[in-house]
C-alpha cells in the first residue's frame, strides 16, 4: 500500500508542477506579446500615414480608388490591440477609431494622428 500511495502522490506532484509551468509560460508569452501587438498596429497606421504624405499624379479614377484602398484601416491588429487594453483606454480607440473610419477625405488624416497619437500614449504608458 505504501508503495501505491508514493507512486500516486509522485504522480500528482509531477502533474501539478507541469501545470504550474504550461500557466507560466503561457502568462510570460501573453506579455512578451503584448508590445509586438502595439508595435505591430502602430507600423500600420505609420504605413497609412506614409501613404497618405505622398504627393501622386494619378491617370485614371481607377488608380485613385486603388490609393484610397490603401489608407483604410485594417481591424484584425486593431482589435488585437484593443484587447491588451484598460476599458476606459478601449472606449477612447474606438471613438478614435470610429472618427477614422467614418471621416471625409479632408478630414482623414487629422483623425489618422489623433488615432496614433492615443496608440502611442497607450504604448508609452505601459513603458513607464
Amino acid at each position: 500500500m505504501d508503495i501505491i500511495n508514493f507512486f500516486l502522490g509522485t504522480l500528482f506532484g509531477i502533474l501539478v508542477t507541469q501545470l504550474v509551468q504550461h500557466l507560466l509560460a503561457k502568462s510570460r508569452d501573453k506579455e512578451k506579446s503584448i508590445p509586438e501587438i502595439g508595435k505591430a498596429f502602430l507600423e500600420e497606421i505609420n504605413t497609412i500615414d506614409d501613404e497618405m504624405n505622398t504627393v501622386r499624379r494619378f491617370d485614371s479614377p481607377l488608380e485613385a480608388i486603388g490609393v484610397m484602398r490603401k489608407f483604410e484601416l485594417g481591424s484584425v491588429k486593431y482589435t488585437a490591440f484593443k484587447k491588451t487594453c484598460t476599458r476606459k483606454q478601449q472606449e477612447e480607440l474606438d471613438i478614435a477609431y470610429n472618427n477614422y473610419k467614418t471621416s471625409e477625405a479632408n478630414d482623414k488624416y487629422k483623425s489618422l494622428i489623433n488615432l496614433k497619437n492615443l496608440v502611442e500614449n497607450i504604448i508609452n504608458s505601459r513603458v513607464e
